[in-house]
């Protein structure tokens, strides 16, 4: 028999508490002692346990979610489950480390969250199924070790608000673009960019001052940290400024 699917809700719930999951205990687990001799036996008195689950579960007023290596397969069990269960007035998001997920399971999920201002998808193999419409809010993306190995991949990320982007560990060795894909490669508000732990190794044959100019024309701090520059011989001067 196959698994049951975990969702996104799924994995909220049992993160930050249920509503009532009085269901998931029978009146045994709570006896001290030999259940065998319940008779014997005291009950555990647990003071405030039904207004400490009522309270962790007001699903409305969690900023933060982090279901990060929970399992999550599929974004919902059933339809429009995320937004009845109110999880929307989510800001910050992280979803990584859930290699099932698939792209399409990811904008489901943040579709239903119009106040998020950060997404973290690292450790999900996205790679060319990589796309993001321009209705996400977010403003910073982290996508560290996801497979997303060059530049180009970002063709289809259209996040307007986008601000800051983080692409760690994805094995990029250039920042050249082709030509199909460099009209549409350009982030204006992009102000922090990471390339940290890549595989990048020359300023001019890698395509990084071009990349820096025409992709990301407005940045004030890259990091570059763990890739394989060696020095800054024929770093343009203006460029020394933000660089880490």
């Amino acid at each position: 028999m196959a698994d049951k699917p975990i969702s996104f809700l799924d994995a909220v719930k049992d993160r930050y508490g249920a509503a009532d999951d009085t269901s998931s205990y029978n009146k045994d687990d709570f006896l001290v002692g030999d259940p065998s001799k319940s008779k014997k036996n005291k009950t555990w008195e647990l003071v405030g346990m039904d207004d400490m689950r009522k309270k962790q579960a007001r699903l409305d007023r969690i900023f933060v979610v982090s279901v990060k290596d929970s399992s999550v397969t599929v974004a919902e069990n059933i339809a429009n489950e995320i937004t009845e269960a109110k999880v929307v007035n989510v800001t910050e998001l992280d979803l990584s480390a859930n290699p099932k997920l698939q792209m399409t399971d990811v904008d489901t999920i943040v579709n239903q969250m119009p106040r998020l201002q950060l997404v973290q998808l690292s450790n999900i193999p996205l790679g060319k199924s990589l796309s993001i419409p321009e209705t996400w809010t977010v403003t910073k993306l982290v996508l560290n070790f996801s497979g997303v190995d060059s530049i180009d991949l970002l063709a289809k990320v259209n996040l307007p608000k986008l601000e800051e982007l983080h692409l760690d560990g994805n094995n990029i060795t250039s920042l050249k673009t082709n030509s199909t894909s460099s009209s549409s490669l350009r982030f204006e508000g992009v102000k922090n960019l990471s390339l940290a732990m890549n595989s990048l190794d020359s300023w001019e044959d890698g395509g990084i001052q071009e990349c820096f100019t025409n992709v990301f024309p407005n940045l004030d701090h890259v990091s570059l940290s763990e890739n394989k520059l060696g020095d800054l011989n024929g770093v343009p001067a203006e460029h020394l400024s933000w660089l880490a």
